[in-house]
């Protein structure tokens, strides 16, 4: 035999085929609960794999996510003021000057060293 490893009795050595191109898509892909489909683009492969176990759209994972994150800033935020409360009872048990107390309002804003503070005019009223 010449350079062929196999012999293909002529069939085929007048046929001129094209250089092989690998295609990504279309491709299996395995869904997070184990099930396997088909998907056709990049996009496709990346909504599948946002789906959640359960079956899940993309958004209503989405949403679970936002509603976690909201339980989990309330705990912060009742821990927060649990936390405000006892410093403040602890403070009022100390003698200190109002400025240096902690409450729920902000401190005043102070103006930089060396500068004059300045407060901003009222706006003119539009005719």
């Amino acid at each position: 035999m010449s350079q062929q490893q196999f012999r293909t009795n002529g069939v085929y050595d007048r046929l001129k085929f094209p250089e092989y191109e690998y295609q990504e898509y279309p491709k299996w892909v395995t869904r997070p609960n184990g099930q396997r489909c088909i998907v056709q683009n990049l996009s496709e492969e990346l909504r599948v794999a946002q789906e959640d176990p359960e079956g899940n759209a993309p958004a209503e994972a989405e949403q679970s996510e936002k509603a976690h994150l909201l339980r989990l800033l309330e705990q912060e935020r009742s821990k927060n003021d649990a936390l405000r409360a006892e410093l403040n009872a602890k403070a009022d048990e100390v003698d200190l000057p109002d400025e240096l107390k902690v409450g729920d309002k902000p401190p005043a804003p102070t103006a930089p060293v060396g500068t004059k503070a300045t407060t901003a005019a009222p706006a003119k009223p539009t005719k």
